[in-house]
């Protein structure tokens, strides 16, 4: 939906509410949102709120099949489908706001934009319940389940602000922009108990493995907490330093700096509390070069060729340096058709959080087990991995743009895409026999069972790809020009010719016809007189009785003297609507 505000000073105030249930029951998604805008000549505000509260759904609502070494064998047992979630317990609460000025007459000297906002978003999920396999003196086993269901909860509050500086210098054109953000994000996960003294017992004969078990002590609770702080800032300077006879060079400057900070801790001390901080001092340049030009004349035979050349450095304090070039060419042999190709090299290091986010371990959840066909309830260990290194990319980008001769705005577009990339930084992948043959360290199995993955991220020695893209868009009018329509000149009485039928909603429009009616209506204070308007207008301009309604009639004159006097051919002229 776009809203178009033709007004100098205007001001609404919404509120939407929203509720979603799906057929089958189970749980609800609600949505309430309440916006105000203001416009005030060049000065535009605009603020927002939103909550948005998802109920939680279990994967007993929807018979999910749970792995048969979960799935206790007791009567009596509590089901932990009913303790595990599919959709987790939510609830997301957010507040933005933007505030921006224009400087000069319509904005020409520049602009200032002010934007703030704060999100908070807290999530509760179950993660079944303890289980336990006990095996008493004769061989016989049992899958027990136990205790209170497992949680995680987790909090996540984010606060953002940014600020964004536009203004001519001469024949330049400066930009400045600021944001922040602070994200703190809490979980609790609670831990398994201690079930060893339970197996022990069975084992020994002193525990009935399909009897009433004594209670085990909660494994407690933990706790990590994250707090990361991201500061950005960048300055451009775009302009036209210097003319070549092909025509203007284009060029722009830019420096910057960004600081990052991440504190993460563990309440198990699995790793020591850690702090990243990342300060990244960059500039860098791009710089657009015509060559030759039809316009200019210079070597216009082989059609326009321009040139662009950018390169940047990064420096960062935790990482050393990274640079990236680019070079590319595009070249039109004709004004319909965009030749281009370009060639990209650049450097990136690994975020923050992929190196340092707090060691992380959740129990039962379900993965499937590839080599042994079956779904396993796993132990997931998340977090950061100090060992990644830098990623090196290299990009080669072909493409044409034809512009159609049939219709307006069609073209035919190709595109290639070569990517080849060294060190690179992803999440791990998904559990197949050959990820494991590659990264066996991370995968705990127990007898042959998985039992845990570690997942944090991975470095890939290379990653390359390929791809063709090719499109057809048409469009364009089909049919009749609207505004050709009926566009010859107007019958003439006694003609013996039939006149047009009207548009629709109301009598053909003439120009002549409604310009002598201002006349007769505007051309002096005294009240007109009705009689030389067309008939459904006197219609409507007079009473039940016959006498003539003054505010009808006033209000007419004043939406007839306000219109143009001009209007394009086969426009609609509605007296119902004139006269209202």
């Amino acid at each position: 939906v776009v809203y178009l505000i033709l007004k100098d000073n205007f001001s609404t105030f919404r509120v939407a509410i929203e509720y979603n249930v799906p057929t089958l029951g189970g749980f609800a998604n609600s949505e309430i949102e309440a916006g105000l805008i203001r416009i005030d000549g060049p000065q535009r505000l605009n603020i927002e709120a939103k909550s948005v509260d998802d109920t939680l759904l279990t994967e007993a609502e929807r018979n999910v099949r749970q792995a048969q070494a979960g799935v206790p064998t007791v009567t009596g047992d509590r089901d932990p489908a009913q303790f595990r979630s599919l959709v987790d317990d939510s609830r997301e609460l957010t507040l933005n706001g933007t505030w921006s000025t224009g400087f000069g007459e319509g904005g020409s000297d520049g602009s200032l934009s002010v934007n703030a906002a704060f999100t908070r978003n807290d999530s509760r999920a179950l993660l079944g319940l303890d289980t336990v396999l006990l095996i008493d003196p004769g061989g016989n086993s049992a899958i027990r389940s136990l205790g209170d269901p497992l949680e995680r909860n987790r909090r996540t509050s984010t606060v953002q602000g940014g600020a964004t500086l536009n203004h001519r210098i001469g024949d330049w054109q400066l930009s400045a922009t600021v944001d922040a953000s602070h994200v703190d994000t809490a979980t609790r996960v609670d831990q398994r108990g201690a079930t060893g003294a339970l197996v022990e017992a069975a084992a020994a004969g002193l525990l009935a493995i399909d009897g009433p078990l004594p209670s085990v002590a909660s494994g407690g609770t933990e706790r990590t907490r994250s707090k990361d702080l991201s500061v950005s800032s960048l300055l451009t300077l775009a302009g036209t330093p210097f003319r070549l006879p092909a025509g203007d060079a284009s060029l722009t400057v830019r420096a910057g700096y960004d600081h990052d900070r991440s504190r993460n801790r563990d309440s198990l001390g699995r790793a020591a509390p850690l702090t990243l901080t990342r300060g990244d001092v960059s500039t860098g340049f791009n710089l657009g070069l015509p060559v030759t030009s039809r316009k200019e004349g210079v070597l216009g035979a082989i059609g326009d060729v321009s040139l662009n050349l950018s390169a940047g450095i990064n420096h960062l304090s935790d990482f050393g340096s990274l640079t990236d070039w680019n070079a590319g060419i595009t070249w039109n042999p004709v004004e319909s058709l965009s030749l281009q190709a370009s060639y990209i090299v650049n450097e990136a290091a690994p975020s923050l959080g992929n190196l340092g986010s707090p060691e992380l371990a959740v129990f039962n959840v379900p993965v499937y087990d590839f080599s042994l066909g079956q779904t396993a309830l796993v132990t997931i260990i998340s977090g950061g991995n100090p060992n990644l290194r830098k990623e090196t990319q290299r990009d080669l980008k072909l493409s044409a743009n034809w512009d159609l001769p049939v219709l307006e705005r069609s073209n035919l577009i190709f595109e290639y895409f070569r990517n080849r990339s060294d060190n690179v930084t992803r999440s791990f992948p998904l559990l197949t026999p050959e990820i494991e043959a590659a990264f066996p360290e991370r995968v705990t199995r127990v007898d042959g069972n998985l039992t845990q993955i570690d997942r944090r991220p991975v470095t890939f020695d290379r990653a390359s790809g390929s791809r063709i893209r090719w499109g057809l868009n048409l469009s364009g009018r089909i049919g009749a020009d609207i505004r050709s329509a009926g566009s010859g000149p107007p019958s003439v009485p006694g003609s013996g010719g039939t006149a047009p039928s009207p548009a629709s909603g109301g009598q053909r429009f003439d120009p002549a016809r409604f310009a002598a009616l201002r006349e007769k209506l505007c051309g002096s204070d005294a009240a007109p007189d009705i009689s030389a308007l067309p008939e459904d207008m006197q219609v409507r301009l007079r009473n039940p009785d016959g006498s003539v309604d003054a505010e009808r009639l006033a209000r007419m004159k004043q939406r007839i003297c306000a219109a143009q006097a001009e209007g394009g051919a086969g426009a609609g002229f509605d007296p119902d609507r004139m006269s209202r």
